[in-house]
Protein backbone atom coordinates (compact mmCIF):
# COMPACT_ATOMS: atom_id res chain seq x y z
CA UNK A 1 0.00 0.00 0.00
CA UNK A 2 1.37 3.37 -1.07
CA UNK A 3 -0.54 6.45 0.01
CA UNK A 4 -1.31 8.83 -2.82
CA UNK A 5 -0.08 11.73 -0.73
CA UNK A 6 3.29 11.57 0.91
CA UNK A 7 4.58 14.36 3.07
CA UNK A 8 8.14 15.45 2.61
CA UNK A 9 9.98 17.85 4.86
CA UNK A 10 10.86 20.05 1.90
CA UNK A 11 7.23 20.39 0.77
CA UNK A 12 5.94 21.01 4.27
CA UNK A 13 8.62 23.67 4.73
CA UNK A 14 7.45 25.46 1.59
CA UNK A 15 3.83 25.25 2.69
CA UNK A 16 4.56 26.65 6.13
CA UNK A 17 6.85 29.37 4.83
CA UNK A 18 4.48 30.59 2.12
CA UNK A 19 1.35 29.79 4.13
CA UNK A 20 2.19 32.28 6.85
CA UNK A 21 2.09 35.09 4.29
CA UNK A 22 -1.34 33.96 3.10
CA UNK A 23 -2.50 33.73 6.72
CA UNK A 24 -1.40 37.26 7.61
CA UNK A 25 -2.66 38.62 4.28
CA UNK A 26 -6.10 37.21 5.02
CA UNK A 27 -6.07 38.78 8.50
CA UNK A 28 -5.06 42.16 7.06
CA UNK A 29 -7.65 41.85 4.32
CA UNK A 30 -10.38 41.09 6.87
CA UNK A 31 -9.37 44.16 8.90
CA UNK A 32 -9.40 46.22 5.74
CA UNK A 33 -12.80 44.96 4.61
CA UNK A 34 -14.49 45.25 8.01
CA UNK A 35 -12.58 48.22 9.44
CA UNK A 36 -14.52 50.88 7.57
CA UNK A 37 -17.81 49.60 9.00
CA UNK A 38 -16.39 49.63 12.51
CA UNK A 39 -15.08 53.19 12.20
CA UNK A 40 -18.23 54.44 10.47
CA UNK A 41 -20.35 52.83 13.19
CA UNK A 42 -18.37 54.65 15.87
CA UNK A 43 -18.94 58.11 14.41
CA UNK A 44 -22.30 57.91 12.65
CA UNK A 45 -25.82 56.74 13.35
CA UNK A 46 -26.99 53.23 12.42
CA UNK A 47 -29.06 54.71 9.57
CA UNK A 48 -26.00 56.32 8.02
CA UNK A 49 -23.98 53.15 8.56
CA UNK A 50 -26.73 51.22 6.77
CA UNK A 51 -26.65 53.65 3.84
CA UNK A 52 -22.86 53.35 3.65
CA UNK A 53 -23.01 49.55 3.83
CA UNK A 54 -25.62 49.44 1.08
CA UNK A 55 -23.72 51.88 -1.17
CA UNK A 56 -20.37 50.20 -0.62
CA UNK A 57 -21.63 46.72 -1.42
CA UNK A 58 -23.36 47.96 -4.57
CA UNK A 59 -20.27 49.86 -5.68
CA UNK A 60 -18.08 46.76 -5.44
CA UNK A 61 -20.24 44.82 -7.89
CA UNK A 62 -18.63 46.30 -10.99
CA UNK A 63 -15.09 45.81 -9.76
CA UNK A 64 -15.93 42.22 -8.84
CA UNK A 65 -17.45 41.62 -12.24
CA UNK A 66 -14.49 43.09 -14.09
CA UNK A 67 -11.56 41.92 -12.00
CA UNK A 68 -12.44 38.94 -9.80
CA UNK A 69 -13.02 36.47 -12.60
CA UNK A 70 -10.09 37.78 -14.57
CA UNK A 71 -7.60 37.08 -11.78
CA UNK A 72 -8.33 33.35 -11.88
CA UNK A 73 -7.34 33.39 -15.56
CA UNK A 74 -4.35 35.68 -15.18
CA UNK A 75 -2.53 33.75 -12.45
CA UNK A 76 -1.83 30.62 -14.53
CA UNK A 77 -1.13 32.75 -17.60
CA UNK A 78 1.42 34.87 -15.76
CA UNK A 79 2.93 31.78 -14.15
CA UNK A 80 3.43 30.23 -17.58
CA UNK A 81 5.21 33.37 -18.80
CA UNK A 82 7.30 33.67 -15.63
CA UNK A 83 10.48 32.46 -17.35
CA UNK A 84 10.06 34.96 -20.19
CA UNK A 85 10.32 38.36 -18.47
CA UNK A 86 9.89 40.47 -21.61
CA UNK A 87 6.69 38.71 -22.62
CA UNK A 88 5.46 38.74 -19.02
CA UNK A 89 6.01 42.48 -18.73
CA UNK A 90 4.31 43.15 -22.06
CA UNK A 91 1.33 40.96 -21.11
CA UNK A 92 1.06 42.62 -17.70
CA UNK A 93 1.07 46.13 -19.17
CA UNK A 94 -1.45 45.15 -21.86
CA UNK A 95 -3.82 43.54 -19.35
CA UNK A 96 -3.50 46.48 -16.92
CA UNK A 97 -4.28 48.94 -19.69
CA UNK A 98 -7.31 47.05 -20.91
CA UNK A 99 -8.76 46.32 -17.47
CA UNK A 100 -8.21 49.93 -16.40
CA UNK A 101 -10.07 51.32 -19.41
CA UNK A 102 -12.91 48.78 -19.13
CA UNK A 103 -13.11 49.25 -15.35
CA UNK A 104 -13.21 53.04 -15.61
CA UNK A 105 -15.95 52.92 -18.22
CA UNK A 106 -18.12 50.58 -16.13
CA UNK A 107 -17.47 52.35 -12.83
CA UNK A 108 -18.16 55.81 -14.25
CA UNK A 109 -21.29 54.52 -15.97
CA UNK A 110 -22.37 53.03 -12.64
CA UNK A 111 -21.78 56.37 -10.90
CA UNK A 112 -23.78 58.29 -13.51
CA UNK A 113 -26.69 55.84 -13.45
CA UNK A 114 -26.68 55.36 -9.66
CA UNK A 115 -29.49 57.80 -8.86
CA UNK A 116 -31.95 56.74 -11.56
CA UNK A 117 -31.33 53.01 -11.00
CA UNK A 118 -31.70 53.19 -7.23
CA UNK A 119 -34.87 55.27 -7.57
CA UNK A 120 -36.25 52.82 -10.11
CA UNK A 121 -35.52 49.79 -7.94
CA UNK A 122 -36.16 51.18 -4.44
CA UNK A 123 -38.15 54.42 -4.99
CA UNK A 124 -36.82 56.90 -2.39
CA UNK A 125 -35.89 54.41 0.34
CA UNK A 126 -32.13 54.74 -0.30
CA UNK A 127 -31.85 58.41 -1.27
CA UNK A 128 -29.17 58.92 1.37
CA UNK A 129 -27.04 56.21 -0.28
CA UNK A 130 -27.04 57.72 -3.79
CA UNK A 131 -24.15 60.22 -3.34
CA UNK A 132 -22.16 57.61 -1.41
CA UNK A 133 -22.77 55.08 -4.15
CA UNK A 134 -21.57 57.55 -6.78
CA UNK A 135 -18.39 58.46 -4.90
CA UNK A 136 -17.58 54.85 -4.07
CA UNK A 137 -18.21 53.76 -7.67
CA UNK A 138 -15.57 56.20 -8.89
CA UNK A 139 -13.24 55.00 -6.14
CA UNK A 140 -13.67 51.38 -7.20
CA UNK A 141 -12.20 52.27 -10.58
CA UNK A 142 -8.92 52.85 -8.74
CA UNK A 143 -9.04 49.39 -7.17
CA UNK A 144 -9.51 47.35 -10.34
CA UNK A 145 -5.91 47.44 -11.69
CA UNK A 146 -4.64 46.20 -8.32
CA UNK A 147 -6.15 42.78 -8.91
CA UNK A 148 -3.89 42.34 -11.94
CA UNK A 149 -0.90 43.21 -9.77
CA UNK A 150 -1.88 40.63 -7.16
CA UNK A 151 -2.08 37.94 -9.87
CA UNK A 152 1.35 38.95 -11.14
CA UNK A 153 2.91 38.83 -7.68
CA UNK A 154 1.32 35.44 -6.95
CA UNK A 155 2.65 34.05 -10.23
CA UNK A 156 6.13 35.24 -9.28
CA UNK A 157 5.89 33.83 -5.75
CA UNK A 158 6.20 37.24 -4.10
CA UNK A 159 4.03 36.36 -1.13
CA UNK A 160 5.73 38.70 1.38
CA UNK A 161 5.10 41.61 -0.99
CA UNK A 162 1.44 40.64 -1.30
CA UNK A 163 1.17 40.65 2.49
CA UNK A 164 2.74 44.13 2.66
CA UNK A 165 0.49 45.34 -0.19
CA UNK A 166 -2.58 44.11 1.67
Amino acid sequence: YRPWFRLSARRVGHLLRDGRYFFFSSIFNTLLVQGDYLVTGLFFSPDRLGAYYFAFNLSTQTSQLVSANLTSVLLPSFAKLNRQPERLQAAFIRVCSIITVVGWIFCLMQAVLAGPLLHLAFQHKWDEAVPLFQILSVGMAMVIPGSVSISMMQAQGRYPRIMIWT
